[in-house]
């Protein structure tokens, strides 16, 4: 076995070459990353109960090129009540084209996370990132289901992301 320095993707694509040695088209993030920010959310106590399948919409994010990063978001949420679980992820927009529909997805940071006590929980640390192009924005949506959401139940946090321009 030999000593081998690699390069991540980022570093090569700073550089302007591909793997198979010809020139990058474009450049994708900034290895730097861009400037971390936040958007806060805090659903106050609910006036009125939500059926199985209904969803919360969170924040609004602007258009663009946007990454999240869901291991430095976080969520408090009241309990649910028993065999309550929570999804979070993104509903349906329009592709940086302007014209492809994107579907949801609304477990693309969290699928089933018990909610059925009062939690205090990081958004996930599966993926370090997820990178959207946009034309429209996103919005950033919990989807209970396994029961209702109760009247008096909060949620509040922040989604942390970046925006590459």
């Amino acid at each position: 076995m030999a000593v081998t320095i690699q390069k991540s993707q980022e570093v090569t694509l700073a550089a302007g070459k591909l793997s198979d040695n010809t020139t990058a088209k474009y450049r994708y993030w900034p290895a730097e990353g861009g400037k971390v920010r936040y958007a806060h959310f805090t659903l106050p106590a609910t006036t009125v109960t939500g059926d199985d399948g209904s969803s919360v919409d969170l924040v609004n994010l602007p258009h663009g090129q946007v990454r999240v990063l869901p291991a430095e978001c976080r969520m408090k949420c009241s309990a649910l009540g028993a065999s309550r679980v929570m999804d979070l992820g993104v509903r349906a927009y329009v592709a940086s084209d302007g014209k492809t529909a994107v579907a949801a997805i609304l477990n693309d940071f969290v699928n089933d996370r018990d909610v059925s006590a009062a939690t205090d929980t990081h958004f996930g640390l599966t993926d370090v990132k997820k990178d959207y192009f946009s034309a429209t924005g996103l919005t950033i949506s919990a989807l209970v289901t396994g029961g209702t959401i109760p009247i008096g139940a909060t949620m509040e946090g922040y989604i942390a992301y970046e925006i590459v321009q």
